[in-house]
């Protein structure tokens, strides 16, 4: 059975790396996602129920969801995006391509 997994500086500084650049593209990128979504979010949540006293609610969700996607992509794409140049620069230098 293999043992817990350490990291080293390396990868830990790449994980830091990509956790900032997830949250600074996020907190750049929530406010416009979030406005031209809400009226599609609050237009459906209103087809599903008769209450109207929700919507706050279901707006303050939807901004912790949004942003929760928003970041999860990114910084999904920052790690295979690093992963890749990494294989990249080890297989340039092998001398096999």
């Amino acid at each position: 059975m293999p043992g817990p997994k350490q990291q080293t500086p390396f990868t830990a500084s790449l994980g830091n790396i990509t956790w900032v650049i997830a949250i600074l593209i996020t907190f750049v990128a929530l406010p416009y996602a979030y406005g031209l979504t809400l009226d599609w979010v609050i237009g459906v949540a209103m087809v599903y129920s008769a209450a109207t006293g929700f919507t706050s609610t279901i707006g303050l969700i939807w901004l912790f969801l949004l942003g929760m996607l928003i970041y999860s992509v990114v910084r999904g794409a920052l790690s295979a995006a690093l992963s890749a140049l990494g294989l990249f620069i080890i297989l340039r230098l092998s001398g096999r391509e």
